[in-house]
């Protein structure tokens, strides 16, 4: 069996999880969201995904990252860069007047804007998103953690990143970077798609796969870096269930439901077999119901997103 190193705490791994033909992936991304990631993929026939005993971290291999043009092709829709959402708020609670702030991926700075904050610095490779965020009147740099650590290592009260630890080629020297950016007693905050929420029942959502995700983050994973880092943790907070995601969150459900009755074999994250996709139809009509009832109750089953709260040592 294959034996790889995770990319995380450099533990030898064989866990394989399930082996993806990359042109399924890319076959996927065409018909469901008219994106050509072929090119992305060359030299790498296929991907495998593994599962580290040690940290629990799952990850892609090899780590086929997207090109700028699929980011830019991705930014198009409406949905990608959302201004409003829960982890803001959340993260917000966390952030003091007198603070200084950085965020690693800061986009157009959705997040800063609402920010009160002594000091506030954003960094982002799109150079369409930076303008926009210099234009709001922020201060957003093109350049990378591990450089900007180099410049200013110990510098920040709190450091901040959401929805970008999942997109990194090598996870641990972005978190050692970020880490270093932070004074003694500083917080990181980190938010992720949640391996333990309904996303990872969902098949052929090839948003969660390469070249978009390179890793898979479950709470255990996230309770575990400060084994790796100099840090503790202080919250791991689950979002509830947006409205956008509800009919979503009520498909997935009803086809785990549906295999569960049928006994059929064990769901993967990939499957463009005519018996799955008998069972996503049969769902697709009655989530749409099921989202409508669910979406008159208060309560709130948990959602896409995990955030966690670290405290620098």
């Amino acid at each position: 069996m294959l034996e790889k190193q995770c990319p995380l705490c450099a533990s030898k791994v064989r866990n394989l999880v399930e082996v993806f033909q990359s042109s399924e992936i890319v076959t996927l991304y065409k018909t469901i969201h008219g994106l050509d990631v072929s090119e992305d993929f060359v030299g790498a026939p296929v991907i495998r995904l593994y599962r580290c005993p040690v940290c629990d971290l799952s990850f892609f291999s090899p780590p086929v990252a997207g090109s700028a043009a699929f980011y830019e092709a991705l930014q198009q829709f409406p949905w990608y860069y959302m201004d409003a959402k829960e982890e803001f708020a959340f993260a917000a609670n966390h952030v003091s007047s007198g603070d200084t702030l950085l965020e690693v991926g800061c986009g157009r700075g959705a997040f800063g804007q609402r920010l009160t904050c002594k000091e506030y610095v954003g960094l982002e490779f799109n150079p369409k998103a930076v303008q926009e965020a210099v234009a709001q009147g922020l201060h957003v740099r093109r350049q990378s953690v591990e450089e900007h650590a180099a410049e200013r290592p110990g510098y920040y009260d709190v450091a901040c990143s959401f929805q970008v630890l999942e997109h990194v080629t090598a996870p641990r020297p972005f978190l050692e970077a970020l880490h270093a950016c932070v004074k003694p007693g500083g917080l990181l905050l980190l938010s992720v798609p949640s391996e333990d929420s309904y996303l990872s029942m969902i098949v052929n959502e090839v948003l969660n796969m390469p070249p978009h995700h390179l890793t898979l983050w479950s709470d255990d994973s996230l309770r575990r870096l400060p084994g790796l880092f100099g840090m503790s943790l202080v919250e791991l907070r689950h979002e509830k269930l947006q409205p956008y995601h509800t009919r979503m969150f009520c498909k997935a459900l009803l086809v785990e439901t549906l295999r569960s009755v049928e006994a059929k074999a064990k769901r993967k994250m990939l499957d463009i077999s005519p018996e799955y996709m008998r069972l996503e139809a049969a769902a697709a009509g009655l989530a749409q119901h099921m989202a409508g009832v669910l979406d008159r109750y208060p309560v709130r089953p948990d959602g896409h997103t995990v955030i966690a709260v670290y405290r620098k040592n």
